[in-house]
């Protein structure tokens, strides 16, 4: 009868501590969002203090700062985090993680794009023979900032190190041919197509080249175009009409020798195929 009146009591107490903590909880909002305050001694500071192993303190600093920046509860965490990973750098500037994944950390979740790029930056300085961080600075710069020019920078910048991929002069010129340089991407495309090894990268090359070769000819046909609309007061119905008003010498071919498309009712020269790369006004 002890026995039973014990476990009673253990159970009943048990109950009273789930309840009370469970009241706790409610009342406690644990992931309500709030501020945090962040002061870190100076990198100088921090390295005479860790005797000598300050590889050591940064790697702990880093790994705290992944827990730290992964707690969404916190609404001012993105405020100290180009000077914290400034001093975990300083620390211990040969960790290739502390460049690559700060920089993730700042242009994904921070939305610290051009933060992010600078600390790409010392990475390429610090590592002259490694291509990724240029790579990935061209990269966040292009899809993220939208600009081109500044992408095919680092793009080209990266093409240069010893150890590049052979799809990053691709790259580079892609970006080249986003900013609408059409005679330096044609020049760097005919390049790749002509001495490249990669059947991909060929494909590429033989794709923009389509591409570059359409966009110079539409900008030609639309000239043309407006001149038979001052003629005529109207669209031409086809080619041959551009040809008996000696406006066309003959029907204008695409980069692999195919006749283009054409809408007479707009009046456009279509091409017959499509990268997708562009949209066309």
């Amino acid at each position: 009868m002890k026995r039973i009146l014990a476990a009673a009591s253990v159970v009943l107490l048990l109950a009273c501590a789930a309840f009370l903590q469970s009241r706790h909880d409610d009342q406690a909002a644990y992931f309500k969002p709030r501020q945090v305050m962040v002061n870190l001694p100076k990198a100088t500071v921090l390295k005479v203090a860790s005797l000598g192993f300050h590889d050591t303190v940064a790697e702990l600093l880093f790994l705290w700062s992944i827990q730290f920046y992964s707690t969404t509860y916190y609404s001012n965490r993105w405020d100290n985090i180009v000077p914290v990973f400034d001093t975990i750098i300083s620390l211990s500037p040969d960790n290739p993680d502390f460049y690559q994944t700060g920089s993730v950390i700042m242009a994904r979740e921070a939305g610290k794009i051009r933060e992010a790029i600078e600390l790409l930056e010392r990475g390429a300085d610090h590592f002259q023979n490694d291509y990724i961080y240029d790579f990935w600075a061209g990269y966040f710069a292009a899809t993220m900032l939208k600009d081109f020019a500044l992408a095919a920078h680092y793009q080209e910048r990266a093409a240069k190190r010893p150890n590049a991929l052979p799809g990053v002069m691709n790259l580079y010129a892609h970006y080249v041919y986003e900013q609408d340089d059409l005679d330096k991407a044609w020049e760097l495309f005919s390049e790749l197509k002509r001495t490249s090894p990669h059947d991909s990268i060929r494909r590429s090359a033989e794709m923009h080249l389509y591409d570059i070769q359409y966009e110079r000819d539409r900008k030609v046909f639309t000239e043309i175009i407006e001149r038979f609309r001052q003629l005529r007061g109207r669209l031409p119905k086809n080619f041959d009409e551009l040809i008996n008003n000696r406006l066309l010498s003959a029907p204008p071919v695409d980069y692999k020798g195919a006749v283009y498309q054409y809408n007479s009712e707009t009046g456009q020269l279509l091409p017959n195929q499509k990268s997708g790369w562009k949209k066309y006004s």
